[in-house]
């Protein structure tokens, strides 16, 4: 996005302003002591390996922390059955995936590094992407959101979200 105030000119990056609110606004939600959650009408059926199952089930309290609640469904599959309200419903199976393959992976780090490590993948890939158009409103309102945030000036990865190239530099 390219804006001008007081004669300069602000390049800012809107992927990375929305990754920073996005991660912010997941990193609250995860502090949560209780989180609010949903029942699913049509629960989640996901499908792993055996060795995979056998590592989710030894998260299931930790998912249940997080509002999403598991029971094992044969050999190699879990339902889900509740997911927390701050997941928007089309985005539901595709962050559950996430979450879980998140503590696969993590599986002997500390429960903080999981969850640091989990807001910022979750926060990159649900954020408006480089090159992709926004109206004047979409604009206005991730102005708003990043106006709101902690930390306005880097994406959780630490790259700037904005860049300011001055008057005189200009000339």
């Amino acid at each position: 996005l390219l804006m001008e105030y007081d004669n300069d000119l602000y390049l800012i990056d809107q992927h990375a302003a929305m990754e920073r609110w996005m991660y912010e606004k997941i990193s609250k939600e995860f502090s949560k002591t209780k989180h609010e959650f949903i029942e699913l009408i049509v629960p989640i059926k996901l499908e792993y390996s055996i060795s995979e199952i056998n590592n989710i089930i030894n998260h299931f309290e930790d998912l249940k922390e997080l509002g999403i609640t598991c029971e094992l469904f044969g050999n190699n599959a879990i339902i889900i059955r509740t997911v927390p309200t701050w997941i928007k419903p089309e985005y539901t199976e595709i962050y559950i995936r996430d979450i879980i393959n998140h503590m696969l992976l993590l599986n002997s780090s500390p429960k903080e590094k999981v969850m640091d490590s989990l807001a910022k993948s979750l926060s990159c890939k649900k954020s408006i992407k480089a090159n992709m158009g926004i109206t004047e409103l979409e604009v206005k309102s991730l102005m708003e959101k990043l106006d709101s945030c902690n930390m306005p000036y880097t994406c959780p990865h630490g790259r700037p979200i904005c860049v300011t190239i001055t008057e005189h530099e200009l000339e």
